[in-house]
């Protein structure tokens, strides 16, 4: 089971700084087993439009339509941000 790690800003509520990820399965490597590390790069409205890795390459990108809906996506992230959005919405 892979372990993910989700940090998000106390300024805004869907704001998300980070993602650690256990990249190998394995959780000795890395700190708890969480070794791939992405910063959140975001859009106006807080939308996370790229995550990118501590080099500072961008390794996932996302676009949205005009209500939100992440249209295109290299990565598992919208799922889980559309998670956390409606979770805080119920």
């Amino acid at each position: 089971m892979t372990k993910t790690q989700y940090v998000w800003s106390p300024v805004y509520v869907n704001a998300l700084i980070e993602r650690d990820r256990d990249a190998d399965n394995d959780s000795v490597t890395g700190t708890n087993g969480l070794e791939e590390r992405l910063y959140a790069i975001h859009d106006a409205n807080y939308n996370v439009t790229a995550l990118i890795n501590t080099s500072g390459n961008v390794v996932e990108r996302y676009v949205y339509d005009p209500y939100g809906v992440a249209r295109c996506s290299t990565g598992r992230l919208v799922q889980a941000i559309k998670e956390f959005k409606l979770s805080r919405n119920s």
